[in-house]
Parts: C-alpha cells; structure tokens; sequence
C-alpha cells in the first residue's frame, strides 16, 4: 500500500466546524451512510450457523463509500457479534480517507478518526457504535473495524450477515474484509451492516474563499490594533 498524506482541513472547514459547534443541539445527529439496514438483533446461535464477515486481529472488515457533501461525523459503528468473550470485549472503528474505490485503506497513513466499540453479550448482535469527531469533505473514504490496534484485544467477533434462520440484515453495498498476513483486500457479498452517523454542514455556514481570507486578515488587524494599545497603555 502506497504511502499518503490524509486530506487537510480547510479554513472554510473549521468555519464550519466552529458555526455547527454554535449550533449545539439545534442539529441532530443522523445516519449519513450505512451499507446495509438491519431486521433483526438479538439472540444469535454460537454453534457455526451464524454467517457474517471475520473481525479480529487476523481479519477486519469495512466497507468503502463517497460522500457528496462535507458533514461532521459523530459516530461510527455497525451490525457485529461473538460468540464468546475474549480479550477485552472491544473492536477499534476507523473513518480512513482513500483516494477512490478501489483504494486499499491504510491505516498509517490515511485514519482521520478512531474510536473503540464495546461487542455485545455473546450469543448475541447488536448494533454497537463508537463517538468520533472529525469534519470530513467530499470525496471518498472507508470504515474499517478490527482488533489488535487502539487498545481493542477482542477475538472471534463479526460482522453478522445472518444468525442461521436467515438475513439479518438488507445489504445495499458490497463490503470487504483485509488479511493481515498479508494485506490483501478480499471483496465480501453485500449484507454486513456498517453506518456513520453525523450532520450535514449547511452551505449556510460556508463562506466564499474571499470571505475566508477577509476574515482571517481582520482577524491580524484585530491582534495589531490590540497589541499597539497594549504597548500605548504600557508607556502612558
């Protein structure tokens, strides 16, 4: 995997970040993306009738996606199960930025946000989320899930696909999982379930590029000004 420089924040990104903090809670957070809808949680036969996509520290899973419009990412997460409690109980989640999709995530490179996700009670899937903060532009990026980095030890956990009496889940975009032994991405049928929750900036809070730099050379003109009073003061 090639080595990247991740996508930087623009100014008229903090604008954005510093007007929807303003906000507080007048924005909920929504589902911005999700590769599949669930139909059913809940208890989940542990004696391998259970089908789903390896996520651990020999595999993780995720799913690729494009966003068509800058948002605040707020959560990740997504439809998982083990059957028994090993290491720590929890999985890592990442928001990585790739450069298209059929990019490969790196997660040296490319992690704009991370968070840990604590697994349900074994025998058991459930739709578990970690809190991420992170202002993501348009373009094209990947959730990846796993152990064995972050702090997260767990074994045996997955993405659930079915629990032995059918889907519990509705896919909508393929997945992947990544074999560590030796990094190749492996192309997984739909029907994992991965999702980020967030809010959309509004193009309110938006300002043109002119706007940007106006607002940054009042900003010097404002600590000048400041300064040169101070100085006035210090001599009088």
């Amino acid at each position: 995997m090639q080595s990247r420089q991740i996508r930087p924040k623009t100014a008229w990104g903090l604008v954005a970040v510093a007007a929807l903090m303003l906000m507080g809670s007048a924005a909920r957070a929504e589902v911005i993306y999700e590769s599949a809808t669930t139909t059913f949680t809940g208890e989940t036969p542990t004696g391998g009738s259970a089908g789903g996509v390896q996520t651990d520290q020999e595999f993780w899973s995720g799913v690729r996606f494009f966003l068509d419009r800058a948002v605040i990412a707020e959560a990740i997460g997504g439809h998982f199960t083990t059957p028994v409690a090993r290491g720590n109980d929890q999985i890592f989640g990442v928001i990585a930025a790739i450069e298209g999709g059929l990019d490969v995530p790196d997660l040296d490179t490319d992690v704009v946000a991370q968070t840990l996700l604590t697994l349900p009670t074994p025998g058991t899937s459930a739709n578990i989320k970690g809190s991420v903060s992170a202002l993501l532009q348009p373009g094209w990026y990947a959730l990846v899930f796993g152990s064995g980095r972050y702090g997260a030890t767990s074994e045996l956990a997955g993405a659930i696909k079915s629990n032995g009496s059918g889907p519990v889940n509705q896919g909508i975009d393929l997945t992947f999982s990544i074999r560590l032994s030796d990094n190749v991405l492996i192309t997984q049928s739909a029907g994992a379930r991965y999702f980020l929750e967030g809010r959309e900036v509004p193009s309110s809070v938006i300002p043109e590029p002119g706007s940007v730099v106006l607002m940054g050379l009042g900003l010097v003109g404002a600590g000048l000004a400041s300064a040169s009073r101070r100085r006035r003061l210090a001599r009088a």
